[in-house]
């Protein structure tokens, strides 16, 4: 808060009153004083209080169509988890081609392009990660350690 008065005090313009907020959302953030979710709606408080910009044109820019896709994507994907429908479709997966890597990565390709035909790419890729770390797990492979799905992989001269 001293910072954004100082950098409000020193410009004494708009442009001050913005840099001041984002010196007071760079204070909050790098020390974890409140939630980032309660940093991240500081403009959406602060600017219409400043005369910054009216208060529905700052809800709008929280609002639009990117923010609204993410947010909707990664709901679909909690709820695919919560009710281990990743579960059943690895197993699923496992179960029809067999534990062949070859076999398995283009199982998940081919399930990767039906789901981009009918999601978004983004929505895709969060549906395709935990089911990936769930086949990942079931090899006996943990997540994020390096795995030999492609030809070639892994291999040394």
């Amino acid at each position: 808060p001293l910072l954004f008065a100082a950098a409000a005090a020193a410009w004494r313009c708009k442009a001050g009153a913005v840099a001041g907020v984002l010196l007071w959302m760079a204070c909050w953030w790098l020390s974890e004083a409140v939630p980032v979710a309660v940093t991240s709606l500081l403009p959406a408080v602060m600017w219409p209080a400043l005369g910054l910009m009216s208060a529905s044109d700052a809800a709008r820019s929280y609002v639009n169509d990117s923010v609204g896709l993410v947010f909707g994507s990664f709901v679909m994907a909690m709820a695919v988890q919560r009710w281990n429908l990743d579960r059943r479709v690895a197993l699923n997966v496992v179960g029809l081609v067999g534990d062949r890597p070859r076999a398995l990565m283009l199982a998940l390709m081919g399930m990767t392009a039906l789901l981009c035909a009918f999601l978004s790419n983004t929505a895709t890729a969060t549906l395709m990660v935990p089911l990936v770390s769930l086949l990942l797990e079931e090899e006996g492979e943990p997540p994020g350690e390096s795995f030999e799905f492609m030809p070639g992989q892994g291999e040394s001269d």
